[in-house]
């Protein structure tokens, strides 16, 4: 399966169990997951000297987005390959490779157990530019809907975001271009959007998916069908990433 992430008017995908899946409602558990993590995530975002009208305190440590652990933006396959071993010990035998169909990006994916927070096993997509074949986008993803076997609630990836943003607001980035709590078009909620000064940006997501079902609809069977994700993504350039386009004038 496969899931079109769109950001402003860019579309920035990765894989996902291959079946078909359409978005829930808007007044799905998502929209009321919004809400609760709206709630706590503005809690832990809010420094207390500030609540208390204090002095501010002294300016965060910059947060400079580059890749992820020793995976940087720009490296090619092989490199990318070397650093997902040097990290997970995952061989290159092991690493799911495939190639988006629209965007023709190459995708290299692994599976991990754990990754620190408790959401349970996660889903690692590595993106490779179209024209560059060079390391563009990585992003994590965690629930039932991108990670076969994985059993995590919506409860679990509620408490994995809120440590995920307790863990970001300990950081400095460029000015105003943080955004949080945003729901999106497709009903998903943007917890956080930031950018570094070179424009790097990272980006954490709560969604949900719903699994087509023949049989007449029944609110049990509605629940049952809504499968949850968190997916955190690390971006070199949201604006103009570097996939399958045509040209004006092409045509």
């Amino acid at each position: 399966m496969r899931i079109l992430f769109r950001q402003k008017t860019r579309a920035i995908s990765m894989p996902l169990n291959k079946r078909h899946w359409h978005y829930p409602w808007r007044n799905s558990l998502v929209t009321n997951a919004a809400i609760m993590l709206f709630c706590m995530v503005t809690m832990v975002a809010v420094p207390w000297s500030q609540a208390r009208g204090e002095a501010p305190p002294a300016p965060l440590k910059a947060y400079n987005i580059k890749g992820f652990r020793s995976a940087l933006f720009g490296m090619d396959e092989q490199e990318v390959i070397k650093s997902i071993a040097a990290d997970f010990g995952v061989p290159a035998k092991a690493i799911m490779v495939e190639q988006h169909p629209v965007e023709r990006t190459k995708i290299l994916t692994i599976d991990v157990p754990n990754l620190g927070v408790a959401a349970g096993p996660a889903r690692i997509s590595y993106i490779l530019g179209y024209s560059s074949n060079r390391l563009i986008q990585v992003s994590t993803i965690w629930g039932t809907a991108g990670v076969p076997g994985s059993k995590a609630t919506l409860q679990d990836l509620d408490r994995a975001a809120t440590d995920l943003m307790r863990y970001f607001s300990g950081f400095g980035f460029k000015q105003g271009s943080v955004k949080t709590n945003l729901q999106l078009a497709d009903g998903s909620l943007l917890i956080l959007e930031a950018r570094d000064i070179k424009d790097h940006t990272l980006t954490l997501v709560l969604g949900a998916v719903t699994a087509p079902d023949s049989d007449p609809p029944t609110a049990e069977k509605s629940q049952e069908n809504v499968f949850h994700y968190l997916r955190l993504s690390y971006i070199e350039n949201i604006e103009n990433p570097d996939i399958l386009r045509i040209n004006p004038g092409q045509f």
